[in-house]
């Protein structure tokens, strides 16, 4: 069997067959990532690919040969003016602020507070029996500071709640660690 041309293949596109809309993609594809890429704004690079809109664009265009007529004279005036379009309105789609670019954080920058950074649930159990094993052996005085801390209040807030000066509160709390501490190694136990 010779060349197909490509109104052949329009043609055998509108009766349904799959295998002449594979046979033109695969034409075509090529030039119109290139030509998507050529038109993408730069600052969306990183968050559209350009294999999306040309999906996107194979997606109008066979509907449009499908209920109109499209010749192949204008198949790749047709393709070029579809990325364009497809191209605006996903430089449209970032700025509205759905995907919006400028609110990305570049590779390596990423913030503490995803999940690879913050402990497991096993890691906070872990935490939480000990905290309380360790309240257990406390004064009152020593127990407060603890809580303060283990609900993250700074220490110049605590010293403020105790009326004593930053570091004697610090030195309070380290000394009751080390103690605590102590009594844990002479028991036998790891904390």
């Amino acid at each position: 069997m010779g060349e197909v041309t490509i109104q052949e293949l329009l043609d055998r596109i509108r009766l349904g067959e799959n295998e002449a809309a594979k046979e033109l993609v695969r034409i075509y594809e090529d030039n119109l990532k290139r030509m998507i890429r050529v038109q993408m704004n730069r600052a969306i690079q990183s968050t559209v690919d350009a294999s999306d809109i040309c999906q996107e664009v194979w997606v109008d265009f066979f509907q449009r040969v499908k209920h109109e007529s499209v010749t192949a004279e204008a198949v790749g005036a047709l393709l070029r003016r579809m990325a364009r379009s497809k191209s605006i309105d996903s430089t449209r789609h970032a700025a509205a602020g759905r995907r919006d670019h400028r609110r990305n954080v570049p590779v390596g920058s990423e913030p503490d507070n995803l999940p690879a950074n913050q402990e497991s649930p096993s890691q906070i159990a872990h935490f939480n029996e000990m905290f309380v094993r360790i309240i257990d052996m406390l004064t009152p005085e020593q127990r407060q500071i603890g809580e303060w801390r283990r609900d993250k209040m700074s220490w110049p807030e605590i010293a403020k709640r105790m009326n004593e000066d930053i570091w004697t509160v610090k030195r309070l709390f380290e000394k009751t660690v080390e103690q605590v501490i102590a009594r844990q190694r002479l028991r036998g136990n790891s904390l």
